[in-house]
């Protein structure tokens, strides 16, 4: 049996004794690229190759194949997406991967999804990323929603168990608070004292007892 080298072009226009054009691709019949026999080679368009990749749903192929061309950009965003997906797979069965290592490292994965969650949530905030780029009325909206939606599946705080834990995560603040001085254990005792102040007259000023305003003195 001959053996044919790695320059397929070669070999097919030698076994046929032609000339492909510049824009002239070679797709390998079955798929396997080490098989450069030039009766396992296919002269075609990049449009033609493209076209075989996409409907054997050889997606990395394709995407490969797309740099070249003018894709549009959902036919990318699809192709990224299966493609994706065709490795998760290969990685499940091949018992490699993120999915894989999670399984057996339980512990490690889930404090790596929590420093991630907390670097990704600051980073969305600071950049005003995702939720934290809508306008308030929207966020209530959304959060308006996904309460009701909650009350309908029966999710979330039920009756009584909001106040609950209201309390106890009251209790667990104003502990923190007080360990490490944030807050209204921050204050001087001056600070402290106007802080009252004007608790008592903003109380006053609800129950009509007192003006906003202060009183203009007549002479």
């Amino acid at each position: 049996m001959k053996h044919w080298g790695k320059n397929y072009r070669r070999n097919y226009e030698r076994y046929h004794n032609c000339c492909l054009l510049d824009h002239i691709d070679i797709h390998h019949i079955d798929g396997n690229h080490n098989n450069n026999d030039p009766l396992n080679l296919q002269p075609v368009t990049l449009q033609e190759h493209y076209n075989i990749h996409k409907e054997q749903k050889d997606h990395y192929a394709c995407y490969m194949i797309a740099i070249r061309m003018e894709i549009p950009p959902e036919d990318w965003k699809k192709m990224a997406s299966e493609n994706g997906r065709k490795v998760a797979y290969a990685n499940i069965e091949n018992g490699v991967g993120l999915i894989h290592w999670a399984k057996n490292n339980p512990e490690e994965y889930k404090a790596s999804q929590k420093c991630g969650g907390k670097i990704g949530g600051k980073i969305a905030y600071e950049q005003r990323l995702g939720l934290h780029s809508l306008p308030k009325e929207r966020k209530l909206e959304i959060a308006s929603q996904g309460g009701k939606r909650a009350a309908e599946l029966g999710l979330g705080f039920k009756l009584g168990h909001a106040s609950t834990a209201g309390k106890l995560g009251g209790k667990k603040g104003g502990a923190y608070a007080k360990a490490n001085r944030t807050g209204i254990f921050a204050l001087t005792p001056e600070q402290n004292k106007q802080r009252h102040f004007n608790s008592v007259v903003t109380k006053m000023i609800k129950s009509g007892r007192a003006s906003a305003w202060p009183r203009k003195e007549t002479i």
